[in-house]
């Protein structure tokens, strides 16, 4: 960053910004080290940013620092939440300064409620649907801020700003996200990508510094580190082969497991038992059920038609005196190499704009000649479309009368 006036000049500038070597950082962290006294030591730990020489950097092949490169998951979800707390007058009590960056708390409102409209016809399949940015941002992830800057910022943004330059500036972040984000790049485009982010970077000093010693908390870490990951990426290789979204994604797959009611997972293709329903794999969270109880038992008499159906039995209070008291009911059913369908009442936790997964399609047999009952059926293959309401594995004894197989489900 450039000093603001009284300050010793900075002999560094983001274009010629020095790189530490491996041999130059085990010399730094020796001589913290070997240090004198306790005082030197503290000195030269705070000069170098080592407190000793790392227990890694015994291990073939580790090169500091490039070894230990920074996640672009966090960098990116660290610097897009500052952008929204500076835009909408929220970041540490910082106002515009002799900038007029900040947008007027109506229009942030409007902002907050087209984003939650947009939801509505952005599919799935690009991303997590995206709270009320200007309500409350307590459950957005990494994720949600990285879709909401590069699919909804850019449109909802437009002519908002009281002047262009504003607008211009985060839509040059936005455009260099999606090039960081590259599967590959060449020599090329990386220079083009420095040259974009050393642009952003003086547009941001000029925008919320100001080269203004009172705002200097606008200078974070997590701005001056965008000026190393050209660097980074020449010598660890893409951003992409080292952020934490795979790691963190798996974490959060272990703690709703580990909150279920039920960490156990039925699958179906692997199980011998449930054979016949091979192609079909149970997920948690699964509870027990109690027929018996008031609230449920129209569900019971449902099921009991379903049977009836199934089976072609027309005594109801058979199928009923047959059905068990208890039944497992899950959270959602996986197709095997396919879709995942949740079910409207498997699991109760429920968040606030969430989207429904509880419709699917799938296909009946019907006779196309129904409604003549001296002829034989012929039945023709048919799709329909509804929502899945509750998955039940259920247990049923063997009774002739009923036509049921021994430890059918």
């Amino acid at each position: 960053m450039i000093r603001p006036p009284g300050y010793p000049p900075n002999p560094l500038t983001p274009q010629n910004l020095q790189t530490i070597s491996h041999s130059e950082f085990l010399h730094h962290a020796a001589l913290v080290d070997h240090a004198r006294t306790v005082s030197d030591r503290n000195e030269l730990a705070q000069l170098y940013g080592i407190n000793t020489r790392p227990i890694l950097s015994s291990v073939p092949g580790i090169q500091f620092p490039f070894s230990f490169p920074f996640d672009f998951m966090h960098l990116l979800e660290n610097q897009m939440k500052n952008y929204v707390k500076l835009i909408s007058g929220d970041f540490k009590e910082f106002k515009g300064g002799r900038e007029a960056y900040i947008l007027p708390a109506k229009v942030w409102k409007q902002i907050g409620a087209a984003t939650v409209a947009a939801n509505l016809t952005i599919p799935a399949s690009f991303g997590r649907r995206i709270p009320n940015i200007a309500e409350d941002r307590t459950y957005f992830t990494a994720e949600a801020y990285l879709v909401w800057f590069t699919l909804y910022a850019p449109i909802l943004l437009r002519n908002r700003f009281s002047r262009p330059k504003y607008y211009k500036h985060l839509t040059l972040f936005v455009d260099i996200v999606n090039k960081l984000l590259s599967i590959d790049t060449n020599r090329e485009e990386r220079a083009k990508l420095r040259r974009d982010i050393l642009t952003w970077y003086a547009e941001y000093k000029q925008i919320f510094y100001q080269f203004d010693a009172s705002r200097l908390p606008a200078c974070l870490i997590t701005v001056h580190a965008w000026l190393h990951l050209i660097d980074l990426m020449e010598q660890s290789g893409p951003l992409w082969g080292y952020w934490c979204w795979v790691m963190e994604r798996y974490c959060s797959r272990l703690l709703r497991a580990t909150t279920a009611h039920n960490s156990r997972v039925l699958d179906a293709w692997e199980d011998e038992e449930h054979a016949q329903y091979s192609d079909l794999k149970l997920i948690v969270p699964s509870r027990i059920l109690q027929l018996n109880q008031d609230e449920l038992r129209s569900l019971k008499k449902r099921i009991a038609v379903h049977v009836m159906t199934r089976n072609g039995v027309t005594s109801r209070s058979l199928v009923l005196s047959c059905l068990p008291d208890k039944i497992l009911q899950w959270s959602q059913i996986q197709i095997k190499d396919g879709d995942i369908v949740s079910s409207l009442y498997g699991d109760n936790r429920k968040e606030d704009n969430q989207r429904n997964a509880n419709f699917c399609q799938y296909e009946l047999l019907v006779d196309t000649l129904a409604r003549d009952r001296n002829v034989a059926p012929v039945l023709n293959r048919k799709i329909f479309f509804g929502e899945v309401e509750r998955i039940f594995l259920m247990k049923l004894p063997k009774n002739p009368a009923l036509k049921f197989q021994p430890g059918g489900r």
